[in-house]
């Protein structure tokens, strides 16, 4: 028998862990760490007071969900059809026709408003209120009667969702309690994206077609939280983003530049961008039935495939069992995805310098946040335990956002083959993307669409006809600013949102 083992970097111990077969057993979750502190001891980067992480509902532990991970939905169109059987019964105001809510909806007020909350469902998949109004800065959010999320709902634009596990004394769900999610209609598509400028359509969708794909409740919600909780608390984070624009597409293959032969729909939870570049995807998962194991092999043969100087992608799979199951069943559920993964990365192993097993790991939400709205600095250095050492201690630690005391260095570094500007430059080219939270992102650094849209007609300025102000213009057909005035800035619809 053995003494208990330390985990490397921090001298902590993993309790009364012996190990055995080798060394291959999955080290205890670290579920009381000591630096772990209430998230208000923190100074988050949300200027909303209201809707900071300590003043959100927790979706972990809370207990929102009941037995089920799925929410009850209310469409447009199944209200409608319930009320003309005679099941409830609505206001008129709730039974606004959708011909009319679509028409409201293109009115200019709130125009920016409506827009933001779409773009941030549409980003994430699934969003509470108050995640929604975090990320948006529109706390009128919160209610989904009130204009601007009501008027989306009645168009067919956005579902609205309950969670089953609290009770109700209303059949609407009530403030802060709401759920929103984008409509599986063709709304978007056929009446409202004929109206957006290209910058709008930008802003909203990512460039990407817009979707309503993969609504996974309790696994969107947890991968929403978890994204914001990065950009309010944790350091060297450029960008985080959500499940739209993390397909294996955009990280190994087209995002790189690169054509990818098997690309598919599969996306991460999330990705993290670190400000060097590094790329650290999270997948996020309460069990390790189903297509748990595939995904893990696709992950593994895709690192193998991709060096880490090339891609600068690493994985982290965080286990996420309900509360209920805390005990035995989580500990299981831990276990096997350990056994899964070191499995795969024998596998797949790479070769040296690129070795699989150094890219991908495994962390618990219990050790990143051990407590509702407790905050540890596992979750702040993104620690997680990968299947890389040798075999009597196989499981070592990697902390991705942890810097090196020594050098002030990255503790785990990433040195690009390639001009890092090119790893780098995701994150400005999100700064326009109104999934990112409005105080994480600044517009005018990222890409000026208005910009490109004028340089492919071969101007350099926002062009004013002539004719419009002949007395202060200058230049032939398009005129520029003449003596001190400063170059024209386009319309507001233009410069995004």
């Amino acid at each position: 028998m053995t003494g208990p083992a330390t985990a490397p970097g921090r001298g902590r111990p993993f309790g009364d862990w012996t190990p055995s077969r080798g060394g291959t057993d999955l080290p205890p979750a670290d579920l009381a760490p000591a630096d772990s502190r209430r998230a208000d001891r923190f100074r988050s980067r949300c200027p909303h007071p209201e809707v900071t992480c300590p003043n959100r509902f927790d979706p972990y532990w809370d207990a929102l969900w009941g037995r089920s991970s799925s929410l009850s939905w209310m469409t447009a169109d199944t209200v409608d059809a319930q009320q003309r059987a005679g099941l409830v019964s609505m206001s008129r105001r709730m039974s606004r026709p959708g011909s009319e809510a679509r028409r409201l909806a293109l009115k200019p007020e709130g125009w920016q408003r409506r827009l933001r909350l779409l773009g941030a469902a549409g980003f994430w998949r699934t969003l509470s209120a108050e995640q929604a109004a975090a990320v948006t800065g529109d706390l009128t959010v919160l209610d989904f009667e009130r204009q601007v999320p009501f008027t989306l709902y009645r168009a067919g634009l956005i579902d609205v969702g309950a969670f089953n596990g609290v009770l109700r004394q209303s059949k609407y769900p009530q403030p802060r309690t709401v759920v929103y999610r984008p409509s599986n209609t063709t709304v978007f598509d056929k009446h409202l994206a004929p109206h957006l400028t290209w910058p709008e359509w930008v802003s909203v969708t990512g460039g990407r077609p817009w979707s309503a794909a993969s609504q996974f409740d309790r696994h969107n919600l947890l991968a929403a939280e978890l994204g914001l909780r990065l950009q309010e608390y944790a350091d060297d984070v450029g960008a985080v983003v959500g499940e739209n624009l993390s397909t294996i597409d955009l990280l190994a293959g087209s995002g790189l530049g690169r054509a990818l032969p098997d690309a598919d729909n599969r996306a991460a939870d999330l990705t993290l961008i670190r400000n060097d570049g590094l790329r650290v995807a999270v997948e996020i998962t309460a069990t390790t039935t189903g297509t748990f194991k595939s995904k893990v092999e696709r992950w593994c043969r895709l690192l193998a495939d991709l060096p880490l100087e090339d891609s600068g992608l690493v994985v982290v799979f965080v286990v996420a069992d309900p509360v209920e199951r805390h005990g035995a069943g989580g500990k299981a559920t831990r276990a096997a995805a350990g056994t899964i993964i070191n499995q795969m990365t024998r596998r797949y192993p790479g070769w040296v310098g690129n070795r699989v097993a150094e890219r991908i790991g495994i962390a618990d939400w219990r050790e990143w946040f051990p407590g509702r709205h407790q905050l540890s600095g596992n979750f702040l250095d993104l620690r997680c335990l990968t299947p890389s050492g040798p075999p009597d201690a196989l499981w070592q630690e990697h902390r991705w956002l942890a810097r090196d005391p020594g050098t002030g260095g990255f503790a785990t570094g990433f040195d690009p083959a390639r001009d890092r500007a090119d790893f780098t430059a995701v994150i400005d080219n999100v700064q326009s993307l109104v999934g990112v939270p409005h105080w994480a992102r600044d517009p005018e650094r990222g890409v000026r669409m208005w910009q490109v849209m004028i340089a492919e007609r071969g101007h350099d300025h926002f062009p004013i006809p002539v004719s419009a102000r002949p007395d202060r213009l200058k230049g032939p057909g398009f005129g520029v600013p003449a003596g001190a005035a400063s170059a024209p800035l386009p319309p507001a619809r233009l410069r995004g949102l």
